[in-house]
């Protein structure tokens, strides 16, 4: 190589510069791991630990691969777990068919309520709900148990009716003279009992596993007006036959 070709290969080295790659943090220890020196000794040394046991793991897949024996043993282990699930299964269908054949054979069956005849339709059925819940819930029923939602749904009604049951009595004993003192208080006593059940409707709202089994509010003033509406009418109704009663003793 002449003087001229050693200045030309200088001038180039000047002219392109070498540049470090950018994605690369450090230059040693392949740029893996971050932090102090020694924190990134160890992050290093697990990272070629992995990469050793990945190259091992493929070496052997490779090998495995090659080898037709190899093939068929790992897919013989593969059919022979899917077998034995299949053979677990079939034992315990084979298992509870015997015990229903054997139970059969003893006459357990032979009493059972309702043998022979068609099965009972269900004329309470909800369409909104799916006919598994309808089942578990006729179950629990037929049991002595009953979904929350349900007790819950019967206690609300039954405490509305009692409610509106005391309130009708009230009126008719606290409505004239000095007892309207006291109806006023049992009003608000009636107030506050259709706000604790609200809460109970707002609960069973929430337990409902539809919307058509969901209720709204009872409304207090309403009850209240109807309770003196009936009472009043009621009320003028006594006095008109008492008046007629006396216009017919009269003559």
């Amino acid at each position: 190589m002449t003087r001229e070709d050693n200045l030309k290969e200088l001038t180039e080295r000047e002219d392109n510069p070498h540049i470090s790659p950018q994605h690369r943090q450090y230059l040693s220890m392949q740029g893996v791991g971050y932090g102090t020196p020694s924190q990134r000794r160890k992050q290093y040394d697990s990272w070629r630990a992995d990469k050793a046991s990945e190259r091992v793991f493929q070496f052997r897949k490779d090998g495995m691969l090659r080898d037709p024996d190899s093939k068929e043993v790992v897919r013989k282990e593969d059919e022979s777990g899917f077998t034995r699930k299949i053979r677990t299964s079939n034992f315990l269908l084979r298992l509870a068919d015997d015990m229903i054949k054997e139970s059969m054979a003893k006459g357990d069956f032979d009493n059972l309520p309702g043998k022979g005849q068609p099965l009972k339709s269900s004329s309470d059925h909800n369409p909104y709900v799916d006919s598994h819940t309808h089942k578990l819930n006729n179950v629990l029923i037929n049991n002595g148990y009953a979904p929350q939602w349900m007790t819950l749904e019967t206690e609300i009604r039954t405490t509305y009716q009692k409610l509106s049951s005391n309130l009708e009595l009230s009126h008719a004993a606290l409505c004239t003279g000095d007892s309207r003192k006291l109806w006023s208080l049992e009003v608000v006593k009636f107030r506050d009992a259709i706000k604790e059940l609200n809460k109970k409707v707002d609960t069973l709202n929430m337990l409902a596993p539809s919307l058509a089994i969901q209720m709204v509010h009872y409304n207090a003033e309403l009850a209240i007006s109807k309770v003196t509406q009936r009472s009043t009418s009621s009320t003028e109704r006594h006095d008109g036959n008492t008046d007629f009663t006396k216009t017919s003793n009269s003559t």
